[in-house]
């Protein structure tokens, strides 16, 4: 993952250990073990931790590993599919196995199709409201 790095007046400011303690803290340590990875103590990272150009940092980190992860699975999700579709269809699988990916496979489906049609009726009121903008009348059923 790319480090969100801040301006470098912020860096003149808030030493260099207190920023890398604030990336360990984004990537899920507690204050002590951030602090302690980053070689600094503690109470030297509480000290800057609420600042907001700390703070931003902070969200900045976890909204991008968020990102990261949620690529990773994404990226997984036609091996997952397919491996459920082996194990529901597999005759020397156990029932119990067979009938939870059947269940995970139509859940899957069913969310799809309940996504889609939530596009479309988004796109229909788009358009309304765009019409209701432009002065237009338009059937609102």
């Amino acid at each position: 993952m790319s480090e969100l790095l801040p301006n470098s007046q912020l860096l003149e400011e808030i030493p260099p250990a207190v920023w890398q303690a604030l990336n360990h803290r984004a990537m899920g340590e507690n204050w002590g073990k951030a602090a302690e990875l980053a070689g600094i103590h503690v109470r030297t990272l509480k000290k800057y931790k609420d600042l907001p150009e700390c703070v931003k940092f902070v969200q900045d980190q976890c909204q991008a590993s968020l990102r990261q992860g949620n690529n990773y699975v994404m990226q997984k999700i036609p091996l997952v599919l397919k491996r459920l579709v082996k194990t529901a269809l597999d005759d020397n699988e156990r029932a119990y196995s067979r009938n939870n990916a059947s269940d995970i496979l139509l859940r899957y489906v069913y969310q799809q199709e309940e996504l889609r049609e939530q596009r479309i009726k988004t796109e229909i009121i788009e358009q309304k409201i765009a019409a209701l903008e432009g002065g237009k009348t338009i059937n609102l059923y």
